[in-house]
């Protein structure tokens, strides 16, 4: 979008904005079933280009507040942040964490069979709680962030999609949860991470050690994260900062 000069000050021509956001929604629509790697690719960049035009909500908080957590003993600062991408973030904040470096951060889908039923088929249960209690939780952890992405159900595809995924998987072909997703013609992963990048921008972080296996997460916050830490699936449990960094520099246990 084009910007013109107010006063010796960059203003956004809304119009121009507005068309560049028709155009990009439109170009989307065009990528959003099937395609190529590349063509998934533009999409993704097109739908974060397009949740982050000037115009879009502002991004602060709707609402701020604390609550105590099971197994966290301080309470923690909760910050509701409106829908953009696809995706409303909710943040559960320990500590100062403005300015701050290798905040321990995890970027949590939300799950309903996981979380709620203890589903065996996904580690996100486990998953949510061991970042809860082992790294919020601890006394040796002064500050760490959990972004809770709502509208991730599914991998993006949303709930009923996702338990028609669940019928192709279980059947006789047995397809993988990527052609599962593709026989109803949706891209493998449609979660986009908008949401959580304007968050930890609006939060002040430096930098993030990022918890999670998914190297996605990671390019899409770019240099933000410092380095990632893996989940442990024997244990059930994310490793620790020591056991990261020797899995990092490759010394075994």
């Amino acid at each position: 979008a084009r910007r013109a000069a107010s006063g010796g000050r960059l203003r956004w021509d809304s119009a121009a904005a507005t068309a560049a956001a028709v155009a990009a929604a439109a170009a989307v629509t065009r990528r959003a079933r099937g395609g190529s790697r590349e063509a998934e690719a533009l999409a993704e960049q097109e739908e974060d280009c397009l949740s982050e035009l000037p115009g879009a909500s502002p991004w602060e908080p709707e609402v701020e507040g604390t609550e105590i957590i099971s197994g966290v003993a301080e309470p923690l600062r909760v910050l509701i942040y409106p829908a953009r991408a696809g995706a409303r973030c909710v943040a559960l904040v320990k500590g100062d964490v403005a300015g701050a470096q290798r905040v321990p951060t995890r970027l949590h889908s939300e799950c309903l069979f996981g979380e709620a039923f203890g589903s065996t088929r996904c580690e996100c249960g486990p998953q949510l709680q061991s970042f809860l209690q082992d790294v919020l939780g601890s006394a040796e952890q002064p500050c760490g962030v959990l972004l809770y992405l709502q509208g991730h159900e599914g991998k993006g595809i949303g709930l009923a999609n996702k338990l028609r995924t669940y019928a192709l998987q279980d059947g006789p072909e047995k397809l993988p949860e990527a052609l599962a997703n593709r026989r109803l013609g949706f891209r493998p992963d449609l979660r986009r991470y908008a949401s959580a990048r304007a968050a930890l921008r609006h939060l002040g972080l430096q930098s993030i050690e990022l918890y999670t296996d998914n190297a996605r997460k990671a390019r899409v916050l770019g240099p933000l994260v410092a380095c990632t830490v893996p989940w442990q699936p024997v244990d059930r449990r994310w490793c620790s900062r020591d056991e990261s960094a020797r899995a990092a520099s490759g010394e075994k246990k």
